[in-house]
């Protein structure tokens, strides 16, 4: 496989994340709802529901982070450090490939160095 496979098939992982996450959050929606109506069963329903989406998000999250895995070993990395604006005052310093564009942090966990 080449590397704009994987970067497409990221791209594709994150939509999916996405959408799962909406689901997540609508069904949580739905449960604080059936909650207040004291709808109990519903209720139940909805978590297992909830269960079912986290699970299979689970999952996603594996395959994306081999499709990085694979980014990271498939690209001729050229890594660049730069700033970006949070908010006119602020900056915050990113390093990152100008090829794939893999964050560092995405490399490396951030709690790696606490270690």
């Amino acid at each position: 496989m080449n590397l704009d496979y994987y970067l497409l098939l990221k791209k594709k992982y994150n939509v999916i994340l996405n959408n799962f996450n909406y689901l997540i959050k609508s069904y949580n929606f739905l449960i604080d709802y059936e909650l207040e109506n004291s709808n109990y069963y519903n209720v139940i329903k909805l978590l297992y529901n909830v269960n079912t989406l986290n699970e299979q998000k689970k999952e996603i999250l594996k395959y994306k982070k081999k499709c990085i895995s694979d980014i990271y070993n498939t690209c001729n990395h050229n890594f660049v450090i730069d700033f970006i604006d949070i908010i006119p005052e602020k900056t915050k310093k990113i390093s990152y490939c100008k090829i794939c564009d893999l964050k560092i942090s995405e490399i490396i966990p951030t709690n790696y160095y606490d270690v």
